[in-house]
């Protein structure tokens, strides 16, 4: 056989092996190469599968009952409401050396009796636009009323006679003031009367939502018809006790 022919030959015969090692190598690595790539997915993947179930089995799950009891709500039971008239308080501030023009002050329940009177005129009035003066001398007797009672303890509310009484006269004096400080007196004293009332009517509210707090006075208490400031008291204090039950 000649050089040429045997050289044809073996450029014939022997690329075929090779091309099949080739072939066969390439796919055993390509098939490698996806299972390493899968593999090494799937580890990546494994973690952030799993966090977002731990993440919600954690919401899920229902928060721990409070082991510490609920504050008990105060009750009030019994006649919380008598006559102001009646009320013990009162001959003790109608006795104030500045009360005056409303009668007798030796008969402080027929005094008292013809202020509600003398002030449910003056409110009628009002409202049918009759002329009727600025009731200086009635506002100022509220306010001896109402600061004698709530500067007293505040266990003597405890007696429903005494707890009408600071209910009206607080209620009338904090209207009457708000009528003052809306239109105030002219002349010099003008400035001290504003001044004074304010001081006063800030006083009585403050006493009057501590008193509401420890349950001496309630909500439940007080009529419909109550000037704002004093709504505004039993609207925002929330009543934590009865000190009533402690006498």
């Amino acid at each position: 056989m000649s050089i040429v022919k045997e050289m044809r030959e073996r450029h014939t015969i022997t690329p075929v092996p090779e091309r099949s090692g080739l072939g066969a190598t390439v796919l055993i690595g390509c098939a490698a190469f996806a299972i390493g790539a899968l593999a090494i997915a799937g580890w990546k993947m494994w973690p952030a599968g799993k966090a977002p179930q731990a993440a919600v089995a954690t919401v899920n799950q229902p928060a721990p009952a409070s082991t510490t009891p609920a504050a008990a709500a105060p009750i009030f039971s019994g006649k919380r409401l008598g006559e102001a008239e009646q009320a013990p308080l009162l001959a003790t501030c109608v006795a104030d050396e500045n009360f005056g023009g409303f009668g007798d002050v030796k008969n402080p329940q027929a005094a008292y009796a013809l202020m509600k009177t003398v002030g449910a005129g003056l409110r009628i009035a009002t409202l049918i636009g009759a002329e009727t003066g600025n009731g200086a001398q009635l506002i100022d007797n509220w306010r001896i009323i109402a600061e004698c009672v709530y500067r007293q303890n505040s266990w003597t509310l405890c007696n429903p006679d005494n707890r009408v009484l600071a209910i009206e006269s607080a209620g009338a004096f904090v209207r009457g003031a708000a009528a003052v400080l809306a239109d105030p007196p002219k002349g010099r004293g003008g400035p001290m009367v504003v001044r004074e009332y304010a001081q006063a009517r800030d006083r009585i509210l403050d006493a009057l939502r501590t008193r509401v707090r420890n349950g001496y006075l309630v909500a439940d208490d007080f009529g419909a018809v109550q000037p704002p400031e004093i709504k505004a008291v039993l609207t925002q204090t929330k009543t934590v006790a009865n000190g009533c039950t402690k006498q």
